[in-house]
């Protein structure tokens, strides 16, 4: 079946609507349809089909490896489905501009030739339908939360099956049918997308993915048993031009109430920043340039919201094209953006904190906790004691009598694992030292609370740069002291040492990868950000080379009729259209008995039992019978069978005809 004109194109450009991405679906739909408007072809040979196909399958693995290596969620594979009419629209072009309008699969597949080794035979398949198939299919990867998807997905749909409809059933009918089945469908589909959130949340859970930050609350491993473990992958990179700035806490969010292992923050408030050029958000415009730190940090945003992980003290954010950036008063800052890769500089003091001054819940204690808490604090004896006199106390307390374990052991019987790390264990993770300090503090009057980031502490001598790994994430304190918020953290400084010797021996393989593919990755952010004219010039070796294969291609043929996609090919007659069943169709409409145009004609046979006689109705059905072999079997008739049809239809409608005319005369 030809396909209708300019169906193609639509479904280009339909793909381009929901992607967005007219800038490759105009150029691509226009020339595919200017096919219509010359008769020039190509005599492309099967090496020359079998290199434009190797050229779809080489953008086919370059672009899916691309995409994985700048983006690690489970969400790539929708980006990579909208590349797909892009990957072989150059296949498609050799079709149609070829002199055969079609393409013969043994040029594509080297198996397909080993199997049919005759030299003569051919597979002609024509690529239309499945690359209309393969726009829908992408355009669909870019679904819009509204209903223009499934609304251009019927009119393209209805458009390639007009043509094909049987032309004994009325339009306004066959156009209420596309209308019932299309209504069914959107029912469906809102069915079939629940299911698809439902299996995609499963598959995430299934993959191990890094779990987002929730910025309200913090699920601790407190009280869990096993071993806590967590992956070497590298999440972000982190460079200074003075290398004394290290070690360095990133905090990415901040909690203030604690409930029984986890960890909130209670009414959290997040207020948009405003920027004049959408690439620079200034924090506090108090702070002066001269009593600025700097730091790089080149990481992957995800799509959607996704919380940016940033220096206590940071005043001014520079290079991060967001579409939006909101801060709460605990200092998280969250970032709305598309997944894509990011290099942005920081600039900050640590003494200069914005986030807003403390409330009574910063001074809350659990009653589960109270108990224990209280006999730390009369043991050190610090009620009275002056804040920085505190924070010492504290700090060499669980230095000196607490020792770093990713070991999770419960909370035996005591009431909460906290107590059961206070009173007995004293040993456990960050978090065990981060909720502990927290409640220590508060219990003599200091404002806390609970941060959550990553410590920037390992160097790559292969990247020359500091690197943050997932198992460097980790928890410490925020304390309220001299009217500034600022960093306190008791976890032995030998946790960094021993999360590091969990590494795997073949790490340095995995390093090299991900530099490989941070390089590449870039690279070609460069490369896309640069001006038309440089890209140009960058393209043109690319158009010189394909100039310069086009002249040793086979010469033109000009073709004077018009091009093959629209014309030629006679249309042959379909089997069975010169059965002589017809001529007995023919002479009972003329007696009165015509069949319907929804009728089939075993139906319209059915309601002549009452019509014919018996013997005339029994001889038709068996003549009917044989009409229907010769009409639809695949395997065709004998001559004899055909030889019958003819005879009995003749014989039939004579001794009709000649009863009617006895019955006229009576």
């Amino acid at each position: 079946m030809n396909m209708p004109p300019g169906l193609l194109g639509a479904a280009l450009l339909f793909w381009g609507w929901q992607t967005g991405w007219w800038v490759m679906a105009i150029p691509s739909a226009a020339i595919l349809e200017a096919a219509r408007l010359t008769t020039a072809r190509w005599e492309l040979s099967t090496i020359d089909v079998r290199r434009i196909f190797n050229l779809c399958i080489g953008l086919f693995f370059l672009i899916l490896i691309y995409l994985f290596l700048t983006d690690r969620s489970i969400y790539v594979i929708y980006t990579f489905l909208q590349w797909l009419p892009v990957i072989f629209l150059p296949l498609l072009i050799a079709q149609t501009y070829s002199s055969e309008a079609r393409i013969d699969l043994r040029s594509l597949f080297l198996l397909l030739s080993q199997i049919s080794p005759n030299p003569s035979a051919h597979w002609w398949v024509n690529l239309n339908y499945p690359y209309l198939a393969l726009c829908i299919l992408a355009a669909s990867a870019a679904n819009h939360r509204d209903s223009s998807f499934y609304a251009g997905l019927v009119v393209l749909v209805a458009v390639a099956l007009w043509q094909g409809r049987s032309r004994r059933t009325p339009a306004i009918v066959w156009l209420c049918l596309l209308a019932l089945a299309a209504s069914l469908g959107f029912v469906g589909q809102i069915g079939l997308h629940r299911l698809h959130q439902a299996v995609e949340q499963q598959v995430v859970a299934w993959l191990g993915m890094v779990p987002e930050t929730n910025p309200s609350q913090k699920q601790t491993n407190l009280g869990d048993i096993g071993l806590l473990k967590r992956s070497n992958q590298i999440l972000f990179r982190v460079a200074s031009p003075n290398q004394q700035t290290f070690p360095l806490l990133l905090r990415e969010s901040a909690y203030n109430k604690y409930q029984s292992a986890t960890w909130i923050a209670t009414e959290a408030k997040f207020t948009p920043l405003t920027s004049s050029n959408g690439i620079t958000w200034t924090f506090n415009p108090t702070l002066t340039s001269p009593s600025l730190q700097t730091i790089t940090i080149a990481t992957q945003l995800q799509d959607g919201q996704d919380l940016l992980t940033l220096p206590n003290g940071s005043a001014q954010l520079d290079q991060l094209p967001v579409a939006k950036l909101e801060t709460n008063q605990y200092g998280t800052v969250k970032v709305t953006s598309r997944s894509t890769p990011v290099t942005y500089q920081i600039q900050f003091d640590q003494k200069s904190a914005w986030e807003h001054s403390p409330s009574a819940d910063d001074l809350q204690i659990p009653a589960a906790e109270r108990s224990a808490i209280a006999t730390i604090v009369q043991q050190l004896q610090l009620q009275g004691q002056p804040p920085e006199t505190v924070l010492k106390q504290v700090n060499q307390f669980f230095l000196s009598q607490f020792t770093y374990s990713l070991a999770l052991t419960g909370q035996g019987t005591h009431p909460t694992p906290l107590a059961a790390f206070l009173l007995e264990q004293r040993s456990g993770h960050c978090e065990y030292f981060a909720t502990a300090t927290t409640l220590l503090l508060r219990a003599v009057g200091i404002p806390a609370r609970y941060a959550t980031g990553y410590s920037v502490h390992e160097f790559s001598a292969l990247e020359q740069q500091h690197i943050v790994r997932e198992r460097n994430a980790h928890a410490w304190v925020m304390v309220y002291i001299n009217g500034r918020w600022q960093p306190f953290d008791t976890t032995p400084p030998t946790w960094a040492a021993l999360e590091d010797a969990t590494a795997s021996p073949t790490q340095f393989l995995s390093d090299w990868w991900a530099f490989s593919s941070f390089k590449l990755m870039t690279g070609w952010q460069q490369l896309s950000q640069m001006q038309g004219i440089d890209y140009g010039w960058f393209l043109l070796p690319a158009i010189v080379v394909l100039g310069w294969r086009l002249r040793q291609m086979k010469p033109v043929r000009r073709i004077l009729s018009p091009a093959p996609a629209t014309i030629v090919m006679p249309e042959l007659p379909k089997p069975g259209r010169d059965s002589d069943f017809y001529a007995i169709e023919q002479a009972l409409a003329q007696a009165g008995f015509p069949r319907h145009a929804t009728e089939s004609l075993q139906q319209w046979s059915d309601r002549l039992n009452g019509e014919l006689s018996p013997a005339e109705w029994a001889a038709l059905n068996t003549i009917l019978k044989l009409h229907y072999r010769y009409r639809f079997d695949p395997n065709g008739m004998t001559a004899i069978e055909r030889d019958q049809l003819t005879t009995f239809s003749q014989s039939w409608l004579a001794e009709y005809q000649a009863s009617r005319g006895d019955r006229a005369i009576s």
